[in-house]
Order: C-alpha cells, then structure tokens, then sequence
C-alpha cells in the first residue's frame, strides 16, 4: 500500500500529528511531515494547532471521499 494511501485512511479514525502517524506506520517522522505537507498542497487535509504547541492534521471533505474510495 502507498504511504498517502496509509495516511489517509490512518486519518479515517480522527486528527493526527505527524509524529502519531509515523509511529503507527512505522516510518521516519520527517517523512511522513513531507507527505502531510503534500497533502495539505493537494487539498486532501488541513491543519490544526492543539494546544498551541501541536500541529494535527485531518481529512478535508475530499480527502475522506478519497480515503474510503481506494
């Protein structure tokens, strides 16, 4: 399974940071912070600051059409 692929549906369940999502799909942080950059870019998610330290991401409308499609 592609990596957007597993990052979208790891979404499915809620917002996430990209430290979280890196750790479930064990790979690097720093690559998972690029694909989540991507995706932004791509309209897929949006971000989010918790607690004004933390940066979480989640689906846009789009990218849970897109999600639950593949």
């Amino acid at each position: 399974m592609k990596t957007t692929t597993s990052i979208l549906r790891d979404l499915l369940a809620g917002q996430s940071t990209p430290d979280s999502t890196a750790g479930r799909l064990k790979q690097p942080a720093k690559v998972i912070e690029a694909f989540f950059s991507d995706l932004e870019f791509e309209g897929l998610v949006e971000r989010h600051e918790i607690a004004d330290s933390l940066t979480a991401f989640r689906l846009t409308e789009r990218g849970l059409q897109l999600a639950t499609s593949r």
